[in-house]
């Protein structure tokens, strides 16, 4: 009976963890429009991340919904630095409530910008995932 019970409540468990879906209420206009301009669907885009919520780079159809979201969002001035407030503000509103990170919001976005503002890459996309990236890292170091 045990091993019966503990089968069923591990496959629940693994059924709504990869079921899980990126709620609508935190794909924002700019987000929704670059995943319809680049022909992406949700499920896609929520299979372009791995268990630690980073971005897999090396596709090359998110890569151009990176680059649409970017320059939508304005994450990068057209003198090429990161733009601080355009990624603060992505941060709070977007990355925070997706990772469940606790604590003062405006001052862990504060804090990751920070940390993250000189991140480089070899493509505009590149240099996007990899800004995702340190800030889901810093966001998960600071709010330990």
């Amino acid at each position: 009976m045990y091993p019966y019970t503990f089968y069923c409540v591990l496959l629940f468990c693994c059924t709504r963890a990869l079921s899980a879906e990126i709620p609508d209420d935190l794909l924002d206009k700019p987000i929704l429009e670059c995943l319809e301009k680049t022909n992406m669907d949700k499920l896609f885009f929520k299979n372009s991340f791995d268990k630690k919520f980073h971005l897999v780079k090396g596709d090359a159809k998110l890569a151009e919904s990176l680059e649409c979201l970017g320059k939508s969002k304005k994450l990068i001035n057209e003198d090429g630095k990161l733009n601080h407030d355009n990624i603060h503000n992505h941060t709070v509103n977007i990355l925070i409530p997706l990772t469940n990170t606790n604590g003062d919001k405006d001052q862990m976005a504060t804090k990751v910008t920070n940390e993250c503002i000189n991140v480089s890459g070899d493509s505009y996309s590149d240099r996007i995932a990899n800004l995702h990236n340190c800030i889901v890292d810093a966001l998960a170091k600071h709010s330990k």
